[in-house]
């Protein structure tokens, strides 16, 4: 619980007056930094306590109700984490202090608040909460010193649900405190000093499908960069005493309560006889340091584990590394893509394997709706479920019966198939690691062109940076020319010179820029005129 720093009399409330400074076209990538950010527990109200010719409110929009001033999760668009707040003018604030019985208490330095999405879940927990959270405060520059208010309605991190959330939290982020909302008594007051809302939401790569069925968020080369650098600066952070791996194993996801793999030993003799290397099966439940089972996984040349949310942690495997990826029968693997498009951003070999033949299957409809029961559903319904053959359509998040009843299936895996998977994971070419970074080339140099009736000459100089980039760089040139009558047209070259002919008398501007493979430098500030 925290411990506040300093608890202000009442007569204090006269010194209170807010301000707010937001930048972003709109709720879902909107940040705000609040001056006296006040916070009402009994009625779960942030308090913005406005005071004529002193409070600034700068880059709100016209209206922040349409339908939040911003979010505090990273989930796109999710109304259980709107935010925004009620103006109480000044003297109204100084008599609900008065007259009301409430405690005005103070949080000085920084807070920032967040929602966390699912923390009970290690996908959701990673991808959603911790990712997002940590590339934030990176960009605010709060990575000390800080407090954390978490605004949700589940439990803190000592309860026993939500597994590594205390280790995770303590090892990433150097906190004065950790505040979280329930545990606030009803009738204090708090006031933020200086308070922080809005994640960066560019380390994140899937949509769940609330609103349209589930998909991959694309993101550039820069973002992937920047993605990797972070898993790695957090794997950094988690890790003690890290060493390097000291030998390549296969290491195998297991499961104890659902989506079982009911062949499990035949699998492991498989994939002995398969890798040659030592195998290792692995239980999320049967560790208790984060930090150990992340070590764990990160030294597999090999992770295989049935969809599932332990399957995130492939996100700290190195480079070159595969994963493979067990679908039950009914699920499409081309509709259910987070660990396929973190294994790309993350440069993870990945691989799949579907369970085709229904009768090596066991459906649980005895399981609550959450974990796949049909029981509950008329009888007519269930028998359409059972009966099913064909892939699950795709769906809304995150209740569909018909997705829930297949997911939670636990498989035979057919070794046969599986092992032809296994023939293409051990058999692919190892490639090298030591590829020097490209990067994007600056302007040109020393732009110019001569005339002479018709024809006119360009040439340049190389950005000053290409001497850095590695020798195999295949370097091109892109010369945008827009003619007299506005039409425009574009030109390549290899060399650092052009001869164009153009009408007799027309005029000419000419734009240069340079390509370093795929990446695409900058034209000029100034175009030539010619």
């Amino acid at each position: 619980m925290l411990q506040f720093e300093r608890n202000r009399p009442t007569s204090e409330a006269s010194q209170i007056w807010s301000s707010v400074w937001c930048n972003g076209r709109n709720h879902v990538l909107r940040k705000c930094r609040f001056r006296n950010l006040c916070y009402k527990r009994d009625t779960n109200d942030y308090l913005f306590v406005k005071q004529e010719r002193k409070s600034i409110e700068s880059g709100l929009p016209e209206d922040r109700f349409k339908p939040s001033l911003c979010e505090l999760s990273s989930i796109e668009d999710h109304n259980k984490y709107y935010f925004n707040y009620v103006e109480l003018p000044f003297r109204h604030f100084q008599t609900l202090i008065a007259n009301y019985n409430y405690t005005l208490r103070f949080v000085e330095n920084r807070t920032f608040i967040f929602g966390r999405f699912k923390p009970d879940n290690l996908m959701h927990l990673l991808h959603d909460d911790i990712i997002p959270l940590f590339a934030t405060l990176l960009e605010f520059d709060l990575s000390d010193n800080f407090h954390l208010l978490i605004d949700d309605q589940w439990p803190s991190h000592s309860d026993s649900l939500l597994k590594f959330s205390d280790e995770i939290y303590a090892k990433l982020f150097r906190m004065k405190s950790i505040i979280f909302v329930n545990e606030l008594n009803d009738k204090d007051i708090i006031c933020f000093e200086s308070a922080f809302v809005g994640l960066n939401r560019n380390t994140i790569w899937y949509n769940y499908g609330f609103h349209e069925p589930q998909k991959p968020i694309y993101r550039s080369p820069n973002e992937r960069e920047s993605l990797q650098n972070i898993v790695h600066l957090i794997f950094s952070k988690l890790i003690d005493n890290y060493t390097i791996c000291a030998e390549k194993y296969v290491t195998l996801l297991s499961r104890t309560s659902t989506r079982l793999i009911l062949n499990e030993n035949e699998l492991l003799d498989l994939l002995i006889k398969s890798s040659h290397l030592k195998v290792l099966k692995v239980n999320v439940e049967d560790f208790h340091s984060f930090s150990e089972l992340l070590y764990k996984v990160h030294c597999s040349s090999v992770l295989i584990g049935v969809h599932g949310s332990a399957l995130i942690l492939s996100l700290f495997m190195l480079p070159n590394s595969a994963l493979v990826e067990i679908f039950p029968f009914g699920i499409n693997n081309d509709h259910y893509t987070p660990y396929k498009t973190l294994a790309e951003y993350m440069n993870i070999n990945y691989y799949f394997w579907r369970n085709m033949i229904k009768s090596n299957s066991i459906s649980h409809p005895e399981y609550p709706p959450e974990l796949g029961g049909i029981q509950h559903l008329p009888i007519s319904a269930q028998s359409v479920i059972k009966s099913n053959t064909a892939d699950v359509p795709q769906h809304l998040c995150c209740t569909d019966p018909l997705w829930l009843y297949h997911i939670y299936q636990d498989t035979f895996i057919d070794t046969i198939s599986f092992k032809k998977v296994l023939y293409r994971v051990f058999n692919k070419p190892e490639e090298l690691n030591n590829k020097e970074v490209i990067f994007y080339p600056s302007a040109v140099l020393n732009l110019k062109c001569s005339r002479r009736r018709i024809r006119v000459d360009i040439t340049w100089d190389m950005p000053w940076n290409t001497v850095f980039l590695p020798s195999e760089t295949k370097l091109k040139f892109e010369v945008l020319v827009k003619f007299n009558n506005d039409s425009a047209a574009a030109f390549y070259t290899s060399t650092k010179h052009m001869t164009l002919e153009v009408i007799e008398g027309d005029s000419v501007i000419i734009w240069v820029r340079c390509y370093a493979d795929s990446f695409k430098g900058p034209f000029p500030k100034e175009p030539i005129y010619c």
